[in-house]
């Protein structure tokens, strides 16, 4: 998914049609047509934010099923955690985060409109941070005892995990041109 489909690139050939005059059709006809091809070749951030967040609580809940973070879980008495734990507790922590939010940020990679997934793409790593601290917070609330060093690297293989996340599932999606 090259953000170049003609010579001049996506965006200008995008702002070069939202520029153009009406040109035989009504004016508030062709206004409608650019107003609709504009959301849906550009969606805004809000929404596309929105949809992300969706994901990730989904599919956080589905990896508390199996994988406890600081403590919570839903279901599961052992799970990932056990196998996990055998690399120590840095290491434990990093892959738990990488599980818990690479999952949504794969989830949202297969189930994201493209023109949503580019809207995202450039400040990835900001959202992903931003998803993050707020798991964090979330835990937090639900009462687990968050220990700075610890949380610091499950928040860094949150982030990690994430990007990875993303750029492996848009390119199984989209193939090597994404």
């Amino acid at each position: 998914m090259a953000d170049t489909p003609g010579e001049k690139g996506f965006y200008s050939e995008f702002q070069e049609f939202m520029a153009m005059p009406a040109a035989g059709a009504p004016p508030r006809l062709y206004d409608q047509v650019r107003m609709d091809l504009g959301a849906k070749l550009h969606p805004s951030l809000r929404s596309v934010l929105q949809k992300l967040a969706g994901i990730y609580m989904v599919s956080g809940f589905l990896v508390l099923l199996v994988c406890p973070q600081f403590g919570l879980t839903v279901a599961a008495e052992y799970g990932l955690l056990r196998v996990f734990s055998l690399f120590g507790p840095y290491p434990c922590m990093a892959l738990c985060g990488a599980l818990f939010l690479g999952t949504g940020s794969y989830a949202a990679s297969l189930i994201l409109l493209p023109e949503e997934l580019r809207r995202i793409r450039s400040s990835r790593l900001l959202y992903f941070g931003m998803y993050g601290l707020l798991a964090l917070a979330v835990f937090w609330a639900l009462g687990a005892e968050i220990a700075l060093s610890l949380g610091s690297v499950w928040l860094l293989g949150s982030v990690l995990g994430e990007n990875l996340a993303y750029e492996i599932g848009c390119r199984l999606r989209f193939g090597a041109n994404w």
